[in-house]
C-alpha cells in the first residue's frame, strides 16, 4: 500500500468530517510539534544538557527572545518562579477595565507558571533539541514579567538594616555585601515615595531597595498588611468635595501625596458621560485639608491594607442632586 503523508491524511479526514475526532491521535502518531511559549531573556545565557552541563559555545544575548517547550498552566501550589495572567484588559491609562457587572474588581490576576526542570538544584526551561536554559535568565513569559519567591541582592551603597516598621537600625552594612532575600514589602504604605524593603531570608531584618541591586528575577511587591487602606498619588490631579466642586489640587512634588481611604464608589462624570471610580478619603486621614474628599482611582495606586470593592455599580452612579456639578 502506498504511504500516505500526514498532511494528505488530515485532508482526507477533514473531507469526511472526522478530523476533530482523531486529530489528537494523529498529532501524537505523526510527531506534530509540541506546544511552546515565547520568553525574553534578562541576561546573556548558554545552553545546557539534561545533566546541567554547558553545551557548545552558542550564547543567547540579553533581551533576545526564544521558544521554550511547555504551556502556561494555572498554579495550584507554590513554586519559586511564576507570573500572573491578567483576567482583565488594560486601557490607555494602564488601568484595569472590567465589565460593568463584574463584582470581583481586584480578582484580576491568575497565578501561573510554565513547568520547569530542576537539575542539581537549579531550575531550567527546556528548549529544542533537548537543550535547556536557566530560568533565572528569563525576564518575561509572553510579555508578562516572571517573578520569584526569593533571590539575591547586592549592597550598592553603605547602608544599615531596617526593622519591620521600616525604621533604620544602628547595624551598618558595607557596599558589596550580598544577601539572600525572600520578601519584597512596602513597610510604610502611608508614604507615596517608597521603593520598598527586602527581607533578609531567615531574619526579621530589612534592606531598603534604594541601597541594593535588585534580584535578577524580581520578587513580587507585597503591600503591608494594615487595618486601613492607603493609596499613593501617581500624577497631578484634584480632590473633590462631595458635591463635585474642587476641594484641593495635589501634585507629585508636594505633600500630601498619600491618603487613607475608606470607600470606593462610582460617580457619574457628565463631561465624560460615564461613571468613574473614586476613593473617599477617610475623615481621620493625617492630612486635614484632604479629609472627606474624593480622588479619582485612576490617579492613584493601591499601597496597602484591605482592598476595597465598589459600593455601587456604574448604572447607579448617576445621582441627580450632585452629578450636574461634576463637570
Amino acid at each position: 500500500m502506498k504511504n500516505i503523508g500526514y498532511k494528505s491524511m488530515i485532508g482526507i479526514m477533514a473531507a469526511f468530517g472526522i478530523c476533530s475526532i482523531f486529530s489528537t491521535d494523529f498529532n501524537l502518531a505523526y510527531g506534530a510539534s509540541k506546544p511552546t511559549v515565547k520568553v525574553k531573556l534578562n541576561h546573556n545565557t548558554y545552553f545546557y544538557n539534561k545533566a546541567g552541563k554547558r553545551v557548545g559555545k552558542d550564547k543567547l544575548l540579553k533581551n533576545e527572545t526564544l521558544q521554550i517547550n511547555g504551556s502556561i498552566e494555572k498554579l495550584s501550589e507554590d513554586k519559586k518562579y511564576y507570573f500572573y495572567k491578567s483576567r482583565a484588559t488594560i486601557n490607555e491609562n494602564k488601568n484595569y477595565v472590567y465589565s460593568p457587572d463584574e463584582l470581583g474588581l481586584y480578582a484580576y490576576k491568575e497565578k501561573c507558571w510554565v513547568p520547569y526542570t530542576i537539575i542539581k538544584g537549579k531550575a531550567y526551561y527546556k528548549t529544542s533539541n533537548n537543550r535547556f536554559i536557566k530560568v533565572m535568565n528569563v525576564k518575561d513569559i509572553n510579555n508578562t514579567a516572571l517573578l520569584a519567591t526569593s533571590g539575591t541582592v547586592k549592597i550598592k551603597k553603605n547602608t544599615v538594616f531596617y526593622d519591620s516598621k521600616g525604621e533604620p537600625t544602628k547595624t551598618k552594612i558595607t557596599k558589596g555585601k550580598q544577601f539572600s532575600v525572600n520578601k519584597y514589602v512596602n513597610l510604610k504604605p502611608q508614604m507615596a515615595i517608597n521603593l520598598g524593603y527586602y527581607r533578609v531570608k531567615g531574619t526579621n531584618k530589612y534592606l531598603y531597595a534604594y541601597y541594593v541591586d535588585k534580584p535578577r528575577v524580581p520578587l513580587e511587591y507585597v503591600p503591608k498588611s494594615t487595618k486601613s487602606t492607603y493609596v499613593n498619588l501617581m500624577k497631578n490631579t484634584v480632590i473633590y468635595n462631595g458635591n463635585g466642586t474642587v476641594k484641593l489640587q495635589v501634585d507629585l512634588n508636594h505633600m500630601p501625596n498619600s491618603w487613607k481611604v475608606d470607600e470606593l464608589r462610582y460617580i457619574w462624570n457628565p463631561s465624560e458621560k460615564k461613571a468613574e471610580l473614586f476613593y473617599h478619603i477617610d475623615n481621620s486621614d493625617p492630612w486635614e485639608n484632604s479629609r472627606g474628599g474624593y480622588i479619582s482611582a485612576s490617579d492613584v495606586i493601591y499601597a496597602g491594607g484591605p482592598k476595597l470593592l465598589p459600593i455601587n455599580t456604574p448604572q447607579t452612579a448617576n445621582t441627580p442632586q450632585t452629578a450636574e456639578k461634576w463637570q
